[in-house]
């Protein structure tokens, strides 16, 4: 899920693997492998990705509060289906 989301945000808008990941600080591989739903990042970087995206100003944001930052809510976090009222 989370990978699936971050490719369509970060074509959304015009950003490359290799900008991203010295955005939040990361190996482009590390882009290339979530993108392909190879492995998941942890909550501290999807912390970063959606800070990334809400300051870019970009047509789709992500809540970045705690509660839908916990791990066991990072899918529902990516899909839009936020838990909160943030």
């Amino acid at each position: 899920m989370f990978g699936k989301k971050l490719k369509e945000l970060r074509i959304e808008n015009g950003l490359t693997q290799a900008k991203i990941a010295s955005l939040i600080d990361c190996d482009q591989s590390m882009i290339v492998r979530w993108e392909k739903e190879e492995c998941e990042p942890t909550a501290s970087v999807i912390r970063k990705v959606a800070i990334v995206f809400n300051n870019i100003g970009g047509k789709s944001t992500m809540c970045i509060c705690e509660d839908c930052l916990n791990s066991a809510i990072c899918d529902l976090a990516f899909s839009g289906d936020f838990p909160c009222e943030n």
